[in-house]
């Protein structure tokens, strides 16, 4: 059984998404070049929700993916949100959630709840949380009424006008942010 939805165009993704954020109040937080803003946060279905193919975390694994294939990553550029390319990312994706290091599919196979929103372009396309996404997809398909919360993601939806490198700036600003948590000593 496959993880993937059929996934919807770009312009029916951003037209569902613009009537689902239609008189929804901005409550969550995110930070641009010019400072804070507050976006929209809804709960989408999984068919509006595409893996962003310039995710920082997946570039290098698809560079060495297709070394031997010049020309392959531009073409997968044009093909974002068509399957073969959204289940060759989604594989990507798991491998990374699921590695202990930063172990996302372990908890939330533990939690069975999502805890933060996703961050997406007005298109669906998740800017950050990619991984926490492949996670959810793959709990929902292993185990659908476990984890039939993940059928509809939180997520915070950026305004249309957000620029390209103003995605790229936001994606690095979160991956780099300083861990702000004190940790545990043995006492406590």
């Amino acid at each position: 059984m496959s993880v993937f939805p059929a996934i919807e165009t770009s312009a029916k993704r951003r037209d569902r998404i613009e009537e689902l954020c239609s008189g929804v109040i901005p409550d969550h937080w995110i930070t641009l070049r010019q400072g804070p803003i507050q976006v929209q946060t809804v709960h989408l279905d999984q068919e509006l929700l595409v893996y962003r193919i310039d995710n920082g975390r997946l570039l290098a694994s698809l560079q060495e993916h297709f070394s031997q294939q010049p020309g392959e990553l531009d073409r997968l550029h044009k093909r974002e949100a068509q399957a073969e390319t959204q289940e060759l990312l989604h594989r990507l994706l798991l491998e990374k959630a699921a590695d202990e290091q930063g172990p996302i599919l372990r908890e939330l196979r533990r939690l069975k709840v999502q805890t933060e929103p996703l961050l997406v372009d007005a298109t669906g396309v998740v800017i950050n949380g990619n991984r926490r996404l492949s996670a959810m997809r793959q709990l929902l398909n292993d185990d659908p009424q476990t984890f039939s919360r993940f059928r509809q993601p939180l997520v915070a939806v950026f305004p249309a006008d957000v620029s390209r490198s103003e995605v790229e700036y936001i994606e690095t600003s979160l991956q780099l942010a300083p861990e702000t948590k004190l940790p545990y000593g043995w006492g406590e």
